[in-house]
């Protein structure tokens, strides 16, 4: 997943710099007008819309599951705020205001906040693996198939951000440095989700 999305980012790029005459205001449905016509913009900017709309919001229902189910293991005694449809009602407010932010430098300093509770969460996570290690089972665990398509929008999520690769390049003050940093981004991105 990681190779095809990075070569899909790479090649998007790679145009965007070879036929855009203004490198700086270039968006996804600007490329595909630029290859393929007009229509095609309109079929590109649907296609990003759909993208964006499904994984957010099975992020934000992920994100009703996990935090739900954490409540029901430390307060069972709650069973409102157990209920991740509850969760996902306190949620909204909160994701509709992140979604209002018009630009990246405003959003900044939720997203530090964001990794920092993620690297937190993954070193936390390797940590309980290592202290167990030696009492895990000797059989893997049976997989439930119906949470396959779940897991698997999880992942994908990790990719999300390839929507952002344009705008993200556009507004740089060195583009050059983008490739580098690109490459150091998905090694990362990779490296975690392989690991856990």
């Amino acid at each position: 997943l990681c190779i095809i999305t990075s070569f899909n980012c790479w090649a998007v790029i790679r145009w965007k710099k070879r036929y855009a005459r203004d490198n700086r205001a270039v968006t996804y449905a600007d490329v595909g007008e630029l290859a393929y016509g007009p229509k095609f913009r309109t079929f590109v900017t649907a296609c990003v819309c759909t993208t964006q709309l499904c994984v957010c919001t099975v992020f934000f229902s992920f994100m009703g599951d996990n935090i739900s189910s954490v409540i029901r293991s430390v307060a069972p005694d709650m069973p409102f705020l157990g209920d991740s449809r509850a969760i996902m009602t306190v949620l909204l407010p909160i994701v509709l205001l992140l979604s209002c932010v018009p630009n990246l430098r405003l959003l900044s300093p939720a997203t530090i906040v964001g990794m920092v509770l993620l690297v937190t969460g993954f070193g936390c996570i390797g940590g309980i693996i290592g202290i167990n290690w030696d009492t895990r089972p000797d059989e893997l665990p049976t997989t439930d198939w119906k949470h396959v398509p779940l897991a698997m929008c999880a992942v994908m999520y990790s990719f999300e951000a390839i929507n952002l690769v344009i705008p993200i390049e556009a507004a740089m003050q060195e583009p050059d440095r983008f490739g580098g940093i690109f490459v150091l981004a998905m090694t990362t991105v990779t490296t975690i989700y392989g690991a856990f």
